[in-house]
């Protein structure tokens, strides 16, 4: 068997990121590939905290203290990753090697602030963070569905591989398949976040109606 193994980080939005309780698991999206096994999702949830009792607050807390990608000069409000594993069994058969068995699995962990509402704060801005988290948690929801997709169409492929003469060569030919999938998604990401401006075409914007230095279009990775 053959172990593979990607990661491949994504930052969601360049706006305000979390929820004042803990985030319910995302409804994990649904792929639409025939007869193809559903790979494992693991939903993990890392919260970093904030305090403040107005909106403005808020802000400056996601500016001081969110987390960093790799390419961002600047904190984002909300982070995340998907991870993509694959594994395969092969065999020499008559017509070649061959792929005999295939498995995937997703592990996605969003990075979020946490709010403890303090009891002074005014209703309004509990409302529209809470009308924020729910955009932003359908914003993250595309992108989890990007690493659900790059699983499950690896598992797809691999499941129809054709034979290869010698086995070397059939390590080498998925090796170069399954690259070009995760590739394929990484792109649909970039494209995501390129179509939503990071969420906020889906109400993901913190305060609402106001733009702010972290709400311009970053680069995704």
């Amino acid at each position: 068997m053959f172990n593979f193994q990607l990661v491949v980080p994504w930052l969601l939005t360049s706006t305000l990121a979390s929820a004042s309780v803990p985030s319910p698991a995302p409804t994990i999206p649904d792929i639409t590939l025939e007869k193809t096994p559903t790979p494992i999702v693991r939903v993990h949830y890392n919260y970093y905290p904030i305090s403040g009792t107005t909106a403005m607050d808020l802000r400056a807390e996601m500016l001081r203290y969110g987390p960093h990608g790799e390419l961002a000069e600047r904190p984002y409000d909300g982070y995340t990753h998907w991870h993509v594993r694959w594994s395969y069994n092969y065999a020499t058969t008559n017509e070649g090697c061959t792929v005999t068995g295939v498995e995937s699995s997703v592990d996605v962990t969003f990075t979020l602030p946490w709010w403890n509402v303090p009891a002074e704060a005014s209703g309004s801005v509990v409302a529209a963070w809470n009308q924020y988290v729910g955009a932003l948690q359908l914003h993250e929801n595309g992108h989890m569905a990007h690493g659900v997709a790059a699983a499950t169409e690896i598992t797809r492929t691999l499941n129809q591989f054709p034979a290869y003469p010698s086995c070397t060569a059939l390590r080498e030919a998925i090796s170069r398949t399954t690259r070009q999938i995760v590739q394929h998604y990484n792109q649909r990401d970039i494209d995501y976040d390129l179509s939503t401006q990071h969420g906020l075409t889906q109400g993901a914007m913190f305060p609402p109606h106001q733009h702010s230095a972290s709400q311009e279009t970053l680069p995704s990775y």
